[in-house]
Formats: C-alpha cells, sequence, structure tokens
C-alpha cells in the first residue's frame, strides 16, 4: 500500500510581542541584528530603516499594525528582511522586528492546524495551532501596504 506524502514547507517563527508568525522560507531574504537600525521619530508602523546590502530597508513593527505600542528595540531583537511582495519593483524589500532570533523549521500539514478563530486583523491571513502553540500567518502583501500608507 502507497503511503500518501505530506508536503512540507521551510518555514520561519518569528516571535514578537503581538503574536509568533509563521512565515514560508521564501519569503525571507536574511535575518540581521538590531546594529543594522536606524531608528526615526514613531511614524505609525515604521520604526526605522535598516542598512541591508547597499539598500535602505523600511522596518516595521508588527505590535504596531495590531494596535499596540511599538516595543523599543533590545540587543536580542532581529530584523527579518522580507522579499517583495510579487510584482513589486526587485529592490522593494521591507523587515519586519523579531522579539528574539527568529527559528526555522518544516512544517508540514498534519503539525499545522487552523484554530477554528477568525482573525480581526487585515495582517493575519490565518491563526493556527502549530505542534499545539498559537501562531499566525501573516497577510504580507497587506502589511507590506501599511508602508506605503505612512
Amino acid at each position: 500500500m502507497k503511503q500518501a506524502q505530506t508536503q512540507t514547507v521551510q518555514s520561519l517563527l518569528l516571535p514578537t510581542g503581538a503574536v509568533n508568525l509563521l512565515l514560508p522560507g521564501a519569503a525571507v531574504a536574511e535575518v540581521i541584528g538590531i546594529q543594522h537600525l536606524s531608528t526615526t521619530r514613531s511614524r505609525g508602523v515604521l520604526v526605522g530603516t535598516a542598512a541591508w546590502r547597499g539598500l535602505t530597508v523600511p522596518v516595521l513593527s508588527f505590535e504596531a499594525l495590531s494596535g499596540q505600542v511599538a516595543p523599543a528595540p533590545k540587543a536580542r531583537t532581529k530584523i527579518v528582511v522580507l522579499y517583495p511582495v510579487t510584482g513589486r519593483p526587485k529592490v522593494d524589500f521591507y523587515g519586519v522586528l523579531a522579539s528574539a532570533d527568529p527559528r526555522s523549521l518544516s512544517v508540514s500539514g498534519d503539525k499545522l492546524r487552523s484554530n477554528g478563530v477568525q482573525a480581526n486583523s487585515p495582517y493575519i491571513l490565518q491563526l493556527c495551532k502549530l505542534d499545539g502553540d498559537a501562531v499566525a500567518i501573516p497577510n504580507l502583501p497587506a502589511i507590506r501596504k501599511a508602508l506605503d500608507d505612512v
């Protein structure tokens, strides 16, 4: 008898003060240290910019997107640089603050389950349970668009 193959997706679990975000690994360009961040006076979700590979990358706080106060960066804070959303110019990278080191993991359908609760945020596609822990699958185009409104 042939067993059904379970598809796995290389992912990154990004801790924030609001919720742990589960990102597809293919969306992540690089994780860099907070020393690359130049903070600006808080302008909504934008916490500053990061110098990365010769580019200036806007960096946002998911906590601010969630209606919370953006926390002050700490030594353990990381910047997760994300690739541009499909159809955008190739230099349209952006970053999201992580409260600690993101964790790389392989996620299969048998580990990830919808928790049956509707997300009340346009920045979250789905609330889920990953091995029993709450995670959110972010709406990356909506998050990137939030920077256009700053």
